[in-house]
């Protein structure tokens, strides 16, 4: 059986489609305002801009329709571990650093 998502979707590529043919023949009717050759402008009529809005917004609605609800994300490779012990690593523990020996030597800078 089809779902009520799908037809929607397919009606709104459909409506897209048609939009697409309606700016396309309006391209081809459409008389140069110039002697250089150029048209009055290179947009699409105001009918086939609204018509692929429309269709845009039909095909997003079918598919937010037609979509399962969200499942949750485990995380398989982390072995049942926290995300936080499993990012964790002992390369970015520092236990000794430069600190102590900078310290030491601005005083006896001074």
């Amino acid at each position: 059986m089809v779902h009520l998502g799908t037809v929607v979707s397919a009606a709104g590529l459909l409506i897209l489609l048609h939009a697409g043919y309606s700016a396309a023949h309006f391209q081809q009717f459409k008389k140069p305002s110039s002697a250089l050759g150029g048209g009055g402008g290179d947009s699409a009529p105001l009918d086939a801009a609204l018509e692929a809005l429309v269709g845009f917004f039909v095909c997003v609605f079918g598919v937010l329709y037609s979509a399962d609800a969200l499942l949750p994300i485990k995380g398989a490779a982390g072995g049942g571990k926290s995300l936080d012990s499993a990012e964790s690593t002992r390369e970015f523990e520092v236990f000794e650093h430069r600190g102590r020996s900078l310290r030491r030597r601005v005083a006896s800078q001074r």
